[in-house]
């Protein structure tokens, strides 16, 4: 199964949720493959097979200026013609074919009157070519936006006939007293998981973090440059107790205590757990009380209130999506509301059917596996991680993905850690890309860094048995706020034995930040004519191109297998890496790889 996803975009919400829902699917083991809609013009160009569309609303209900041509297109070839024009060129006016399925996803705000026109309008337009629907349309308030993509993601696997555990409905029941002393701490149960110990961190600065993890010597071989481990995170439990204390979930219409058991009666769904365990455990484990409240959640639950105070004030919330929109700020996220409603009493299957699902976080691999020097069943492995960056009133305490391993390690509580069988095939690609024999440029902003990390040890493993001549031609191109000792040493030893070229840029040191100072990073050229050349304060589009390389290596990249691999945040960062590389080997030769698959591109 594969769907290309096009979008239309003004400031790069569509596009950021393109590659949200690309990141999804992928990791489900559907193929994607986006488009921005600026090189669509005209219905020759749009992709085959099936489609989402996903556009915002530009102005006064207008779509997109990116989208202006593919629609004025699709428009003039849906009105009808003479008759001898369809004569002379088809007898069918279905133009786009019976071979596609289209979905289209709109973004806007309800706040004005034409919310979503523009997708709204593409699927009268769509619908005018006579398309099969692949999903509903669905309109979504940027307000929703993480709930809604959860939405589209789920009524598309349905349409595909994919369950998914993450959004099925979860019958349970509530043991006896008389179980309850056979029952040791249970967790969820899924073959595909293991347990894993966090060794130790090394803080780089602003930058992030090093974690050390132990995982199990089986997983080795999977272990490459390019590979992702997905870590589950969990919510502290702290919290799902203190939700259980209010007793704002119930079971069989009694409050639930924060000891009970309870057994999933779902045989057939893998992902969920066959044993019983604790609804404390299953709670932080599974739902992400730390998601922004929704319309449409909060729409679903407030039925539950039981005193009149907020029967009335949930009532109030709820009838004009408007207002809710101005009044949520009060609520960052759903465990605030449940806090803040606490008559709730909500029956614990159906708040387990509604509840954002906590999903786990991939993880490049920033390391070669290392095995460990006191067992032969486990080894080591480092993850760079990014510092947690929470929103507007959104505690990093309580948050999932850097703080949690954070917590974990701190806690020396055991992480649940995968290699997910659809993300290790996707990755295939990648990490034969990153396995030193074929000629690369790299593009990394940030924590994005991971997977470089982890290619250079082994170009330096390669070098060190075949010697660096047998090294295919590589450059890095780096950006990064400051100066970071750790990774600047270790660049710094890859450069001077003839490994890795660097091109550096510290985006926020302009040679007066504490950060930077009494560091030695002067550029550099090594015996073997490998470099490293630092920008300070500068950004990776205004240093970089065709002139600011040697002309040496230029001419070693030049060859029929050149390949860029960009990994970095779904932002403009996308967009400035391609006018780098574009640059650097030429318009045309660029649009060749492009076509030829040899641009990839990591964005989160």
């Amino acid at each position: 199964m594969a769907l290309s996803i096009v979008y239309a975009t003004v400031g790069g919400t569509a596009r950021n949720l393109a590659h949200k829902i690309a990141a999804l699917l992928d990791s489900r083991g559907i193929a994607t493959q986006l488009y921005d809609v600026k090189n669509i013009r005209t219905l020759e160009d749009l992709p085959t097979g099936d489609l989402l569309y996903l556009t915002s609303t530009h102005g006064l209900g207008q779509h997109p200026q990116s989208a202006h041509a593919l629609m004025k297109s699709l428009k003039q070839q849906s009105k009808p013609g003479p008759r001898h024009w369809l004569n002379k060129r088809e007898a069918n006016p279905q133009l786009l074919g019976s071979s596609r399925r289209i979905a289209v996803l709109g973004i806007g705000s309800i706040k004005y009157h034409q919310f979503c026109a523009a997708s709204q309008d593409a699927v009268a337009v769509f619908k005018s070519h006579s398309i099969p629907t692949l999903v509903e349309p669905i309109h979504l308030d940027t307000s929703e936006l993480e709930t809604g993509l959860q939405l589209w993601v789920k009524k598309f696997l349905t349409a595909i006939g994919t369950t998914d555990s993450h959004v099925l409905d979860v019958p349970v029941r509530k043991l006896g007293e008389e179980n309850l002393a056979d029952l040791s701490e249970n967790t969820l149960f899924d073959p595909r998981i293991t347990e894993s110990t966090l060794l130790s961190a090394t803080m780089l600065s602003s930058f992030g973090w090093i974690y050390h993890l132990h995982v199990p010597s089986t997983l080795s071989p999977m272990l490459v440059p390019g590979a992702h481990i997905a870590v589950y995170p969990r919510i502290e439990e702290s919290m799902i107790n203190r939700l259980l204390d209010l007793g704002v979930l119930t079971l069989h219409d009694t409050s639930i205590d924060s000891t009970a058991f309870i057994q999933i009666d779902s045989p057939h769904d893998p992902d969920l757990p066959a044993d019983p365990i604790s609804i404390v455990d299953l709670l932080s484990r599974v739902c992400n009380v730390n998601a922004k409240p929704s319309y449409n959640l909060i729409s679903f639950l407030a039925p539950y209130a039981t005193t009149s105070e907020d029967k009335f004030k949930l009532k109030y919330l709820t009838e004009d999506a408007v207002l809710f929109d101005i009044l949520s700020y009060q609520w960052p996220t759903i465990y605030d509301f449940l806090l803040d409603f606490s008559s709730l009493r909500i029956p614990l299957g159906k708040f387990l059917r509604v509840c954002p699902r906590i999903d786990p976080r991939l993880y490049s691999v920033a390391s070669l596996p290392h095995p460990d020097e006191d067992s032969n069943t486990v080894c080591t492995v480092d993850l760079l991680v990014g510092n947690p960056k929470p929103r507007n009133g959104h505690s990093i305490q309580n948050s999932l993905g850097p703080s949690y391993l954070q917590r974990a390690l701190i806690s020396n509580e055991p992480i649940r850690i995968a290699i997910l069988q659809n993300q290790f095939l996707s990755d295939s690609g990648l990490t034969m890309l990153l396995g030193g024999k074929t000629a690369l440029i790299g593009v990394a902003f940030g924590s994005g860094f991971a997977p470089f990390r982890a290619y250079h040890e082994l170009r330096s493993a390669i070098a060190s048995m075949d010697g660096v001549e047998t090294l295919a031609p590589y450059l890095l191109l780096l950006s990064i706020p400051h100066a970071e000792p750790q990774l600047l040493e270790e660049l710094r030893r890859d450069v001077e034995n003839g490994v890795i070229n660097v091109v550096l840029c510290l985006t926020r040191d302009d040679g007066t930040d504490n950060q930077g100072k009494g560091l030695d990073i002067d550029s550099f050229t090594s015996a073997h004519g490998t470099f490293l050349h630092i920008y300070k304060g500068k950004r990776m589009g205004d240093v970089i191109h065709s002139s600011s390389i040697p002309d040496r290596l230029l001419r070693d990249l030049n060859r029929p297998d050149l390949s860029v691999y960009y990994c970095g945040p779904a932002n403009d960062a996308v967009d400035t890496s391609n006018k780098v590389i574009e640059n650097m080997v030429g318009a045309e030769k660029y649009r060749t790889m492009r076509s030829e698959n040899r641009v990839h591109v990591e964005a989160y």
